[in-house]
């Protein structure tokens, strides 16, 4: 997968998660925001 589809899913898993959309801030700070800033190199 590519960086963008990536964050497509990540956004989408997030939603998902919800059960609701993302406020718009919180959208643009994950689409604005590098990747690596939300996902730790080692999360176990």
């Amino acid at each position: 997968m590519d960086e963008a589809a990536l964050r497509v899913d990540m956004i989408e898993g997030l939603e998902h998660q919800l059960g609701e959309p993302l406020e718009a801030s919180v959208l643009t700070a994950l689409q604005t925001v590098p990747r690596e800033a939300f996902v730790d190199d080692t999360p176990y």
